[in-house]
């Protein structure tokens, strides 16, 4: 199977997510991306998953 990545969007928390053009990916998921609710969201491995 194989796809096409059309836009990423990060946020400190929260929505909007706004598009970059350029990111890093580490593995906690990509940097400048967030959760304002952390303890709802899922393992640090999943952002990246």
């Amino acid at each position: 199977m194989t796809g096409i990545v059309v836009q990423v969007g990060i946020s400190a928390g929260g929505v909007p997510n706004h598009p970059i053009e350029r990111g890093e990916v580490k593995l906690n998921g990509i940097v400048g991306d967030g959760w304002r609710h952390p303890q709802f969201h899922g393992i640090a491995s999943g952002p990246s998953c």
